[in-house]
């Protein structure tokens, strides 16, 4: 290998010590043949994490913010500190398995012209897991209105392994931003993260301008990762507290990226597209009862709240 395959890993941790270290065992766990380094950018962490990591792994590098300064920012925090032509950034809920970190960097150093790759996301039962997705628009729009989009990702969640769905490498509009391998020099050239967004969205901006700036974005699920996806049991992982917060980071978005027509248009689809889901989901818990009456009336209230932040967009309000 020559020093250009050389990669720092930079993991973005607020709390979850466990997820932490077991997140760095399997970066050492996972045959890697590169020179390498980790670096944890902690935002604000208020459990032990910083003392676990320097007691367990004293040779990773910690850059620790005094507060919480969202994703994005910890992002480039990292990838400014690092030296190296490529990085890894990972969320800390992330086990890398054998030869993933490897893969993504190698893949990199053989096709110049991807500015970002993301791998196949997996739950901890090995289920399929979204990892891949069109970028904020009136075509995702009318894609979840008509449930396109919901029978794709139904159609990967039962067939995935059966009919071996999503084997080939493409290019997508955005890949997840649980773990983005990143050539340097692409984050560079269009000034890394956009620190407007705090959490949500900041991914979809970044492949968004990547691809603008002639990168190309790569989805290759060929390369395996575990995600231990946290978060409610809405859509997305929602709960009702971060609705706010992902809806503003897709105004914020169309702001950046799309004509008003086309923002209008998109949360117009998106409040029909979940109002319908509401009215469907009403009806099925009349016929509910104990626990799964009690789990579908939480994503109602979830639903219904996605209803009301789209709704609020379409009225201008922030």
């Amino acid at each position: 290998m020559t020093d250009n395959n050389r990669f720092d890993i930079i993991i973005i941790t607020h709390n979850h010590c466990d997820l932490t270290l077991q997140c760095i065992k399997s970066v050492y766990e996972s045959d890697i043949v590169s020179d390498f380094s980790i670096t944890l950018v902690d935002n604000a962490s208020t459990d032990d994490t910083i003392i676990q990591v320097g007691k367990y792994y004293p040779e990773v590098q910690i850059i620790q913010n005094k507060d919480n300064v969202g994703y994005a920012a910890a992002v480039n925090i990292g990838v400014k500190n690092s030296d190296y032509h490529f990085v890894i950034v990972s969320n800390n809920d992330v086990i890398f398995s054998k030869g993933s970190l490897q893969d993504m960097t190698d893949y990199l150093a053989a096709h110049p012209e991807a500015g970002v790759v993301g791998p196949q996301q997996q739950y901890a039962d090995k289920s399929w897991q979204y990892s891949y997705g069109s970028l904020p628009g009136f075509k995702l729009g009318l894609k979840n209105l008509f449930f396109v989009s919901t029978c794709n990702r139904l159609i990967r969640k039962i067939f995935w392994k059966i009919f071996k769905i999503d084997r080939n490498t493409k290019s997508v509009g955005y890949v997840d931003g649980a773990v983005l391998a990143i050539n340097k020099d692409a984050f560079d050239a269009i000034g890394g993260f956009d620190e407007d967004y705090f959490f949500y969205t900041e991914e979809a901006d970044f492949c968004c301008r990547l691809r603008k700036n002639g990168y190309n974005v790569v989805f290759n699920p060929k390369i395996i990762v575990t995600h231990l996806r946290g978060g409610g049991s809405g859509p997305s992982g929602l709960d009702e507290t971060r609705i706010p917060m992902f809806i503003k980071s897709k105004s914020i978005y169309c702001k950046k990226h799309l004509s008003g027509l086309e923002a209008k248009c998109y949360f117009l689809s998106e409040f029909i597209h979940n109002s319908i889901l509401f009215i469907i989901n009403k009806i099925i818990m009349i016929f509910l009862r104990g626990e799964l009456k009690l789990k579908l009336k939480k994503k109602l209230g979830i639903i219904k709240s996605l209803c009301q932040n789209w709704k609020s967009q379409i009225n201008g309000r922030k």
